[in-house]
């Protein structure tokens, strides 16, 4: 009952702490892409320590710890280069929507004529889709001010969901518990008719 309660409790701080952090990226999304090159950093710095205290550790049982240590060492500089120069993390992250926008749109493009030769209908759509998709890339690429509000709303809205999950699983724990409850109660009630009997 403890571990439930404590669950609980988690998943209601958790989930407002996640949909007011969210809400934050969406209200303020100039700032929010400013975190969110904070946050890679972060990461990718703490990602590159435990992989560097691995290898080291790991150096007398692992062929490639030697190139493992190496990458570790590159991940801790670009960490710090991101924590140092959120400019640079700011740009990377840009650079990085767009791009990833444009290959999608190109792999959706070549997709869509292979759905053509297998006879779908709507292949022009998904040859559509994928033009607007390498026309947004580029437009992302040439307008960074854009996009680092576009990735901000995005991240924000990715974490509001976390939150809304957290708070729908919190109203499922409720609703187990209370069947479970009331299960209890109808055998607690049966055992006590059949020793009366």
């Amino acid at each position: 009952m403890k571990k439930v309660t404590s669950t609980k409790i988690y998943l209601v701080v958790t989930a407002v702490l996640l949909i007011v952090l969210g809400c934050l990226f969406l209200f303020r999304p100039a700032e929010g892409i400013v975190e969110v090159a904070w946050l890679a950093g972060v990461l990718l710095l703490v990602s590159g320590c435990f992989t560097l205290f691995f290898s080291l550790r790991s150096q007398a049982i692992m062929p490639n710890a030697g190139s493992t240590t190496l990458m570790s060492v590159l991940q801790i500089i670009l960490g710090l280069m991101f924590l140092f120069n959120r400019g640079l993390t700011v740009a990377t992250l840009i650079l990085m929507f767009g791009m990833w926008i444009i290959v999608e749109g190109i792999q959706l493009a070549v997709l869509s004529f292979d759905y053509k030769k297998y006879g779908m209908k709507q292949w022009w759509l998904m040859l559509i889709l994928g033009i607007c998709s390498v026309v947004l890339g580029f437009f992302a690429l040439l307008r960074p001010d854009v996009s680092s509000v576009t990735i901000s709303i995005l991240v924000g809205l990715a974490i509001i969901s976390n939150g809304i999950v957290r708070l729908v699983a919190f109203s499922g724990i409720n609703r187990v518990q209370r069947r479970v409850e009331s299960v209890k109660e109808r055998i607690d009630t049966f055992l006590n008719e059949v020793k009366e009997d």
